[in-house]
């Protein structure tokens, strides 16, 4: 069953294109992502909701 759901997956994320602007705005994301983190570990040294230190 395994398998058949794995094919089934990956048949349905091929036939997924992508134009270059939704490429552009999900790059700028992930790097507004990474800016964002560097300045919170800056003030925060620890998470807020389950007190763990690793980033």
């Amino acid at each position: 069953m395994y398998i058949e759901l794995e094919s089934i997956v990956k048949a349905e994320t091929e036939d997924i294109e992508i134009t270059e602007t939704e490429k552009e705005q999900v790059t700028k994301s992930r790097i507004g992502k990474s800016t964002f983190k560097k300045d919170l570990v800056n003030v925060e040294k620890k998470c807020r909701l389950c007190g763990v230190y690793n980033e």
